[in-house]
């Protein structure tokens, strides 16, 4: 936000009201409310088991939707996981692991 002092008619930078109560969710911080996110909404279908339904459809794959293994998936790769897709074509599909701990830090 930009004021302009009416006596020597130069202007001076104030800061932005709308931006200083915002927190700074970056890097890390960012990732972790992420997963707090995930995690409330995994709990959620848990607590009401109806809403998540128990069919899979493939054609109701699409970017941003969350895939959960249901408990007869033999698969050592799935079994018990939380997928989120990140993208999804005729190519294929790609997506991430949510529950599942890595050595790899968010950072690299």
């Amino acid at each position: 936000m930009e004021a302009i002092s009416p006596a020597s008619g130069s202007s001076v930078m104030q800061p932005s009201s709308e931006y200083s109560s915002a927190p700074d969710l970056t890097g890390a911080r960012r990732a972790i409310a992420s997963f707090l996110l995930g995690g409330l909404f995994l709990t959620v279908l848990d607590a009401v088991p109806a809403l998540a339904g128990n069919e899979f459809s493939p054609s109701s794959v699409e970017k941003g939707v969350l895939l959960v293994a249901s408990p007869s998936l033999v698969d050592p790769n799935f079994r018990e996981s939380v997928v989120l897709v990140v993208q999804h074509g005729p190519e294929g599909t790609v997506g991430l692991i949510l529950n599942r701990s890595t050595k790899v830090l968010l950072s690299e």
